[in-house]
């Protein structure tokens, strides 16, 4: 369910920001960027309100299959224009409404640069795309994307899938 999801997100999320998750020097590049400041919060704080909301467009999207499973389309799309009802509850400012609202809309696009990678190979070429897409964004997104990813059922369903999904995330962090 949703709510479980979200809140296993959040608990790994908080898991992956625990100070050995990482090299030292990436435990170095995660801090320096989290303690940058949009607005009022930093970007550590963001990012939990971010997996808060990451998914608040799924339950509009849904669509159960005739095979019993389901999927939401463009649920990211549906979330991002959700964000400004949200952003007063957070009591988020614009320059925050808007960071929020970007990594909610494309929090799922790395999906898409793995797809690539797992079936043409070039992971440099690709990742170099992604970076140029999101600037700045990108550590929160991958960082929500592992958190995502540890939080969903394809380390039981299919673990080399996983493992590599989970493996390349792991890479793209390490060159930031």
């Amino acid at each position: 369910n949703l709510f479980g999801h979200t809140i296993k997100v959040l608990s790994d999320l908080n898991k992956s920001l625990k100070p050995n998750s990482f090299s030292k020097s990436i435990r170095k590049r995660v801090n320096q960027r989290f303690e940058e400041r949009i607005g009022k919060y930093n970007r550590r704080d963001l990012l939990m309100i971010i997996a808060i909301l990451h998914d608040i467009g799924k339950p509009i999207t849904l669509i159960n299959n005739s095979d019993n499973t389901t999927k939401c389309p463009a649920h990211e799309i549906i979330g991002a224009s959700l964000i400004p009802q949200f952003a007063k509850r957070f009591l988020l400012t614009r320059e925050e409404e808007n960071h929020v609202k970007k990594i909610v809309e494309y929090h799922s696009l790395f999906i898409d640069i793995q797809n690539q990678i797992l079936t043409k190979g070039k992971k440099k070429y690709y990742f170099s795309i992604y970076k140029s897409f999101v600037g700045d964004k990108d550590l929160e997104l991958l960082l929500l994307h592992l958190a995502d990813l540890l939080a969903s059922e394809l380390d039981k369903t299919n673990y080399t899938e996983f493992e590599k999904r989970r493996q390349l995330t792991l890479d793209y962090i390490a060159n930031i």
